[in-house]
C-alpha cells in the first residue's frame, strides 16, 4: 500500500480502448503533494453504487475494500486568498 508504482491499463468505453497510465500512491503523499501547491476544499472517495453492486457483487466487494479513486477538489494557493 505505501509504495508508489506506475500502472497501466486499458479501459474499454463505447467501444473504443483507451491504454491509461497512472500512479498508485498512499493518501499521504497525495494529499502532502496536493496542499503544497493547493488549498484541499473537498476529498471524495467513490464508492460503487446499488447498480453496480446488483450487476457485479464480486467487483463492487473488492472495490469497497481496495478503493481505486480519489477526488481532490481544489484552489490554488496563487487564487486562494
Amino acid at each position: 500500500y505505501f509504495e508508489e508504482v506506475l500502472l497501466h491499463d486499458t479501459w474499454k468505453k463505447a467501444g473504443t480502448s483507451f491504454e491509461v497510465s497512472f500512479y498508485r500512491k498512499p493518501m499521504e503523499k497525495i494529499v502532502t503533494e496536493t496542499s503544497r501547491f493547493f488549498v484541499i476544499d473537498e476529498l471524495s472517495e467513490p464508492r460503487g453504487t446499488e447498480s453496480f453492486k446488483k450487476n457485479h457483487p464480486e467487483n463492487y466487494e473488492y472495490i469497497m475494500k481496495n478503493p481505486h479513486f480519489l477526488i481532490i477538489k481544489a484552489t490554488s494557493r496563487k487564487f486562494a486568498d
